[in-house]
């Protein structure tokens, strides 16, 4: 018989998640959204995370920059969700992935019904943010650092 505590369940669980940012805004003139065209930039999903100083517990904050040209719409939604990882998750890069994969794959249905409701309150064509892969985006997250 072994005293080695058994662990189960998830190795991360989301305890709450927050609506952060909302800031979209709508251009009523062609000559005003063709001088706003290079700043507003393409539509991307970024994400970013943290780890408690205890390691008990991390945060994921992902951000959808929405661009609607068609629209002449911009803006920025923002969600953060926040994590405690099961006890037995100790190592500090595997708690970077499971934040970051696991995490954000918990946290971006969130983000996507908050662009989706944003984006159809003037307007019946409403932005549905693509489906990602989560370990895509980890591999790409750490590669740019």
């Amino acid at each position: 018989m072994t005293n080695k505590k058994e662990f189960s369940g998830p190795v991360i669980k989301l305890d709450s998640y927050r609506v952060v940012r909302i800031d979209f805004n709508r251009v009523l003139s062609d000559s005003k959204w063709a001088s706003l065209v290079e700043t507003v930039g393409k539509p991307n999903i970024e994400m970013n995370y943290s780890i408690s100083e205890d390691f008990r517990h991390g945060s994921c904050t992902m951000t959808a920059h929405i661009v609607r040209a068609s629209q002449k719409q911009y803006g920025d939604v923002s969600v953060v969700g926040f994590f405690t990882f099961r006890d037995d998750v100790t190592d500090l890069e595997d708690q970077k992935k499971y934040l970051a994969v696991n995490g954000g794959a918990m946290l971006y249905p969130y983000l996507r019904v908050t662009a989706s409701m944003i984006t159809a309150l003037d307007n019946p064509d409403t932005t549905i943010l693509a489906s990602l892969n989560f370990i895509e985006q980890f591999k790409n997250l750490h590669d740019s650092k």
